[in-house]
């Protein structure tokens, strides 16, 4: 799963590269891979065990910074109160969350 989100967030870099090539052919291809790890998200919630907890927040914080990069600041805000609801401010995924949001000039909202 984790390969899932790596390579998600690889296409969207090369989405905006300056050579102006598209990895996806448009939002939806992310959103549908996006839908389908938010499903296994849930999941993973409900299986209430460490390792999977870990990967619970791993899944939210890589949604959010995907979002930032689709220009989605509200679905990457979802992301970001869901990872802060769950885990807390001071859990080390929601600090950096809250880093890589004021670095790219995303309002937070509080």
């Amino acid at each position: 799963m984790r390969l899932c989100l790596l390579e998600l967030e690889y296409n969207l870099a090369g989405s905006s590269s300056s050579n102006g090539s598209d990895k996806f052919s448009n939002n939806q291809d992310a959103e549908k891979l996006i839908s389908i790890i938010e499903e296994i998200s849930k999941h993973l919630y409900s299986a209430n065990n460490h390792a999977a907890t870990d990967e619970l927040s791993y899944f939210y914080y890589k949604l959010a910074i995907i979002n930032v990069k689709l220009q989605q600041p509200a679905e990457a805000l979802k992301y970001l109160e869901t990872h802060l609801q769950i885990f807390g401010i001071q859990h080390p995924r929601s600090i950096k969350l809250s880093e890589y949001f004021i670095d790219h000039h995303v309002d937070l909202g509080f």
